[in-house]
């Protein structure tokens, strides 16, 4: 990702690597997929399952090219990369790459499950230097008005947890015979 930057709104937003982690972690490979039978950037490319206590009220999560969808809870997401939380003591969110939350259409459970609209994601891949995760994020979601102020412990944090990656999602099906 890269260097943050404020922003006339004090959101804070990122230069350069766009949706490193998520589409990184998402769709390695993804260029060898068959052609979709709709619009690429409503197919989704990457599939993970919730791992924990925390992520099984969104249920299945599911990337595509700019937005995100909680099975479970339902709504669809436009996602927007806006920058990374800093080194945090004590929280899982520590260092997690952020995306703004824009509601594509009904927003389904999750206001219900956070107490208001979410306006950011968090995503982290688990595990660090050679023992990273290629296939398994922890993901958060925010409620605060700038994410630079969430704190550990304080108002703002909604739910998250660990995700397992399941696979990408086949764009197309596999030919037959």
């Amino acid at each position: 990702m890269g260097r943050l930057v404020g922003s006339k709104n004090g959101h804070g937003r990122a230069v350069g690597a766009g949706l490193a982690v998520l589409m990184a972690v998402a769709i390695p490979g993804a260029g060898a997929q068959a052609p979709a039978a709709g619009p690429v950037e409503e197919q989704p490319v990457a599939s993970y399952l919730p791992a924990g206590p925390g992520t099984r009220a969104l249920g299945r999560l599911l990337v595509g090219n700019g937005w995100v969808r909680f099975e479970q809870a339902g709504g669809t997401w436009a996602i927007e990369p806006a920058g990374r939380l800093p080194a945090l003591l004590g929280s899982d969110l520590s260092g997690s790459e952020v995306y703004r939350l824009r509601p594509r259409g009904a927003a389904g459970d999750v206001r219900d499950l956070c107490g208001g609209t979410p306006r950011w994601l968090t995503v982290r891949a688990l595990g660090s230097g050679r023992n990273a995760s290629s296939r398994d994020l922890w993901v958060g979601l925010l409620t605060n008005e700038r994410f630079v102020d969430y704190r550990p412990g304080g108002d703002g944090y909604c739910l998250g947890g660990p995700y397992a990656r399941i696979g990408p999602v086949p764009l197309a099906p596999p030919p037959v015979g």
